[in-house]
């Protein structure tokens, strides 16, 4: 008479914990994908900045473009728009 070895019963997990990481062929798969709070964009976490004024992500590709704040910070941050524009200066050309 054979026997199963014990220890190889599949286990389930406990109601309300959180699904198992995904795995393929074997491996455990991680995800470090964060959302810029400034573009959208999922991109991984090592490739982006911290917002200057509250910490959020904001992309590489936005920092590359002169981004510093989150959309959050930046439309908090933002001057008032103004509907007058400055007067235009005068140049004053000589006389050739």
């Amino acid at each position: 008479m054979i026997q199963e070895p014990h220890g190889h019963e599949e286990l389930t997990p406990p109601p309300g914990a959180p699904p198992a990481p995904a795995r393929r062929g074997g491996e455990l798969r991680e995800r470090d994908a964060m959302v810029c709070r400034s573009c959208g964009n999922e991109e991984r976490a090592s490739e982006g900045y911290p917002c200057a004024s509250c910490g959020t992500f904001v992309c590489l590709m936005c920092v590359f473009k002169g981004v510093v704040y989150c959309a959050t910070c930046a439309e908090a941050t933002a001057p008032p728009e103004s509907t007058s524009r400055p007067p235009t200066p005068r140049l004053d050309w000589p006389e050739h």
